[in-house]
């Protein structure tokens, strides 16, 4: 019954999966964009403005982010110049000012405007309000703003509060759409509260909607993000909704309130991937990786100039690598402006069977520990998934998904607890069913977690590390006191209070070691060597996506041997089993990632599961011409 039960909730939850699949594969266009910031750096080192937009025009760059004016983007357009305390000190000791002593004594920076009533002047004032104060030496005219530079905010990168028209307007003569970057500026005083803010959207709402039609944030918070009220960050989503606005969020960096603004602008978003350029490295394989593999549809490309090399050869050198990056994109991606992903259907009444689907499969997998715990794992299922559906709490949803995903890996391994025969037929045939019990965990997890929320990464599941380890624990005790026979409670407490031996010590604190090395590999902080990238860059070039090293080098071939061990030596080949549950946890991890193309993700197993398979018929090869042929020579001479 509930077998059937499963087969049944997958076939109606189909829908979804499929609805999945089509909505990431019709969106196959993405846009390339690099920031004002660095073409300005450009012209400020004598290469020139036709030269800079006719190269980024032939490597089919669309867009140019513009930021709005700061002390930094005037000093480089040689409007004023930012000085130091000990600057304007000497300054006045040259000059022999008398007012040296009078100088503020609190920390701080000078302006001094080269251009006279130049338009930023206003802005100046009022964005520095009472920390802004004006000083005369020689019949010259200073700033001195008060304050003192953070890791988060320098004085000189805060926002003055309006674009430049005439960076707007070189831009987009050029042929090129605009993107406006702002920065949340929020004031704790009641009266200034959100008032840049308001004249910020305000100017946004002004630019025309074949020029300007979406916007990316600077910093760690969106518009409008106050900490306490959402009332301002509402407003604005719906003021650029209206004005038919996407908002882009930035690969890699969490920025407060966006939940909320993307769902209050209908989701209406565009995920950016922005390459950091720090020396000549395969900057075009990532931003190629990151259309692929990830969803993403925008990347911003950053033209930073290198200390060994001039600015001309710096362009050159982006602009080949942007054309690099075009040439290894896959053939049906299109340059050109991206647009967010269609909403996916809603399936709400689909998507009940995915939790009715998800608390039979927990029952099933509790199965495979113990008989008894059966019901366990289908009422809790069942428990779970009324609570969310009552309640409507995520954090219900995120953990039935995280049972779910931990509990396939471990039916998967310990599913093989009663077979007898292991035949090299029957052993592919139960390898592929251990396979197929993890893809349709993976099937649930991702109907679970459906919806546009997901698919832009603004939600996300939780619980990778616990995901990777508890699998291998569980399968390790259960298969562990299986050998030992300690089935009854009484067995089992007297086997834990066995006496424990140097050896023991020596051994837990090595797995203890593999193990932390193994989850420190993990996730997106993992590192790898050279010469691990270099394998992996290799097979990708080979086979499209790559396979995980993990999953066909280590997990699939170990349970593969596993299996063909377990009929005659369960002890040693319970140690091979654990180990492949590394395999299939790692699987069912992928499809956790519920960012990455679904059918990249199929693909990427499916390559892992048939290598995995082949290198485990190799080692079972070996290993059976090292016992029949091999042992019986050293046997017989050396050990009798």
């Amino acid at each position: 019954m509930l077998f059937g039960l499963l087969i049944v909730s997958l076939l109606l939850t189909s829908p979804m999966i499929y609805e999945r699949i089509k909505t990431e594969s019709a969106n196959n266009t993405y846009e390339v964009m690099v920031p004002y910031t660095d073409i300005e750096i450009l012209k400020s080192e004598d290469v020139s403005a036709n030269k800079i937009y006719k190269g980024l025009k032939e490597a089919k760059v669309h867009s140019i982010t513009l930021e709005p004016e700061n002390l930094s983007s005037l000093e480089t357009q040689g409007i004023v110049a930012v000085l130091s305390k000990s600057d304007i000190q000497n300054y006045f000791a040259l000059t022999n000012n008398p007012n040296i002593n009078s100088l503020p004594t609190t920390d701080g920076i000078f302006i001094s405007y080269l251009k006279e009533g130049h338009r930023s002047e206003p802005y100046l004032k009022r964005a520095f309000k009472d920390k802004i104060t004006e000083i005369t030496a020689n019949n010259q005219k200073f700033y001195f703003i008060e304050g003192k530079d953070t890791d988060d905010l320098k004085m000189e990168d805060k926002s003055l509060g309006y674009f430049s028209a005439d960076a707007y307007e070189e831009i987009t003569s050029n042929g090129f759409q605009v993107v406006p970057r702002i920065k949340n500026d929020f004031s704790s005083s009641e009266e200034e509260a959100h008032s840049s803010n308001d004249q910020m959207v305000n100017q946004l709402l002004k630019f025309p909607k074949n020029e300007v039609d979406k916007v990316l944030f600077i910093g760690k918070e969106v518009v409008g993000y106050d900490g306490t009220s959402k009332d301002k960050l509402i407003e604005y989503a719906r003021k650029l909704k209206a004005n038919d606005y996407d908002v882009v969020t930035i690969e890699g960096t969490e920025q407060k309130g966006m939940q909320t603004f993307a769902k209050e602008m209908k989701y209406d978003v565009e995920r950016l991937y922005s390459e950091n350029r720090t020396s000549e490295n395969a900057a075009s394989e990532r931003l190629s990786r990151a259309i692929k593999e990830r969803n993403i549809r925008t990347v911003l490309v950053k033209v930073q100039k290198l200390d060994d090399k001039t600015a001309d050869a710096e362009f050159k050198q982006v602009i080949n690598e942007i054309n690099d990056f075009h040439r290894e994109a896959p053939g049906y991606f299109n340059t050109g402006e991206a647009q967010p992903f269609k909403d996916l259907k809603d399936y709400s009444l689909l998507h009940l069977f995915a939790f009715l689907g998800s608390s039979v499969y927990l029952a099933l997998a509790a199965a495979s520990v113990h008989k008894k715990l059966t019901w366990i794992g289908l009422i809790g299922g069942l428990v779970i998934s009324a609570g969310y559906l009552l309640v409507g709490a995520g954090i219900l949803l995120k953990g039935l998904a995280l049972l779910v995903a931990v509990a396939g890996p471990i039916w998967a391994v310990l599913r093989i607890q009663e077979l007898k025969d292991m035949k090299l037929g029957k052993l592919i045939i139960h390898y592929l069913i251990s396979a197929a019990v993890v893809f349709a965990g993976a099937w649930l997890v991702v109907t679970l977690m459906y919806g546009n929320p997901y698919l832009y990464k603004l939600e996300e599941f939780r619980g990778i590390k616990v995901l990777l380890a508890l699998p291998i624990l569980v399968t390790a005790v259960v298969l562990g006191l299986k050998i030992n026979h300690a089935s009854s409670i009484r067995k089992l407490i007297s086997y834990f209070n066995s006496p424990v031996r140097y050896w023991h010590v020596l051994l837990f604190g090595m797995v203890a070691i593999v193990g932390a090395y193994y989850l420190s590999r993990s996730g997106n902080a993992g590192t790898a060597s050279a010469l691990e990238l270099t394998f992996r860059s290799k097979l990708e070039e080979i086979m499209f996506v790559r396979p995980r090293t993990k999953e066909f080098l280590i997990g699939f071939p170990f349970f593969v041997f596993g299996l063909y061990l377990f009929r005659k030596h369960a002890g040693i080949a319970s140690a091979f089993l654990v180990v492949g549950a590394i395999g299939f946890a790692s699987m069912m991890n992928t499809f956790t990632h519920l960012h990455i193309p679904l059918l990249l993700s199929v693909l990427r197993s499916v390559y892992a599961l048939a290598i995995g398979l082949v290198i485990g018929l190799v080692i079972i090869a070996v290993y059976k011409a090292l016992r029949d042929k091999l042992y019986p020579y050293v046997r017989e001479r050396w050990i009798q």
